[in-house]
């Protein structure tokens, strides 16, 4: 939750709805982040404004922000 209250509203409004996306397949909406292992991803969100930083384990479901950055409006 920290990583969503960092951003401003509009952030945060867009990350929400990627997170749905993400919950439905998180590989499908996200690229890989340095080599390809299927865990490390990073996603963009709100229209290009906002990116992710995120792990993936698929066996278990979780999915773990590791940083989020928003470029649009404040």
């Amino acid at each position: 939750m920290k990583i969503i209250e960092g951003l401003p509203f509009e952030g945060q409004v867009a990350l929400f709805d990627y997170i749905d996306q993400l919950e439905r397949d998180p590989i499908a909406v996200t690229k890989q982040w340095g080599e390809e292992d299927e865990i490390t991803r990073e996603g963009i969100f709100g229209d290009g404004l906002g990116m992710i930083s995120l792990l993936v384990n698929r066996d278990t479901g979780v999915i773990t922000a590791l940083q989020a950055t928003w470029a649009g409006p404040s």
